[in-house]
Formats: C-alpha cells, structure tokens, sequence
C-alpha cells in the first residue's frame, strides 16, 4: 500500500488462489515492511468458501525501517484462500509491503 494517495482506512486485498482443504495444518510464512505514520493496518485473513473470514495475525503502525517475518498457522476443512489486508492510515507518509509469501 502506497500512501501517498487515497483516503483514511483505504483498504488493499491480495488474495491467493484456492487451496484445497487439509487435514494437518500448514505454516504460512511471509515478510513484511510497515514503515511511516501513515500506516494503518495488516491483517492476514482465511477466507473460507462457505465460511466466514477468519483474521489469524495483524500488526498496527509503522514497524520500523527493516523487514520483518510473520509467521501463521493456518488450515480449513473447506476450500480456502489466504488475503493479505493493508490499511492506510491518516496521513500521507507510509507503505505497506509484503513478500516471500510460503505456505508449508
């Protein structure tokens, strides 16, 4: 998320492809750099297919300038995605990044 633009509480999805159910959990891990007083919000999100949206992890504000690993775990019964979530804040000085997205 750039915020450079946009209004307060603008919202930015990634959202995987379908992942089909398992029976053992898995371990999503990811990176992630918050940096500025314009960041609002990440959430990592499971979308179920007959579910509810279930918010597993989140992190508030800048992070600092250095990128940070999050890490999950995450499984359904159900057909599945994974959404990332980003907020902008309530100014103009922030970005939200995230990558080396795995699921294992």
């Amino acid at each position: 998320i750039e915020t450079s633009s946009g209004n307060v509480d603008d919202v930015a999805a990634i959202v995987s492809a379908p992942i089909t159910p398992t029976s053992r959990g898995k371990c999503l891990s990811f990176w992630y750099h918050m940096l500025g007083s314009g960041v609002g919000a990440l959430h990592v999100v499971i979308r179920e297919k007959l579910g509810p949206e279930i918010y597993v992890w989140s992190q508030f504000g800048t992070q600092g300038n250095q990128w940070q690993q999050g890490k999950v775990p995450v499984s359904s019964n159900d057909i599945w995605y994974i959404v990332f979530v980003g907020t902008r804040g309530n100014n103009i000085r922030g970005d939200i990044a995230i990558d080396d997205i795995d699921l294992d």
